[in-house]
Formats: structure tokens, sequence, C-alpha cells
């Protein structure tokens, strides 16, 4: 059950994350030095949170 839980996070995680990437590409402003940086952040805290909630 925790497994298919886990799923479903990973699923919406990854929904999220490529919301917040194609946001990022739009933004015209950033190089993409800056947005692979944003986005390794916002993946590092994704991850964070996760595991933070199953603890």
């Amino acid at each position: 059950e925790l497994s298919g839980a886990r799923r479903v996070l990973s699923a919406a995680a990854m929904t999220y994350l490529a919301a917040c990437f194609s946001a990022l590409l739009q933004q015209k402003g950033l190089s993409l030095q800056q947005k692979v940086r944003l986005l390794s952040i916002i993946l590092f805290r994704r991850e964070l949170q996760v595991h933070g909630n199953l603890h």
C-alpha cells in the first residue's frame, strides 16, 4: 500500500516538475545555467519534502 501511495506521490511530483520546467523555459530573462540551477533546487526541495513526510 505504501508503494502505491509513493507511486502516486512521484507521479504528482513529475507533473509538478514538468509544469515548473515549462514555466522556467518560458522565462526569457534567465540563462540556461540559471534555469538548471533553479530546477535542481526545486528537485532537491521536493526530495526533502517527500522524505520528511514519510519519516
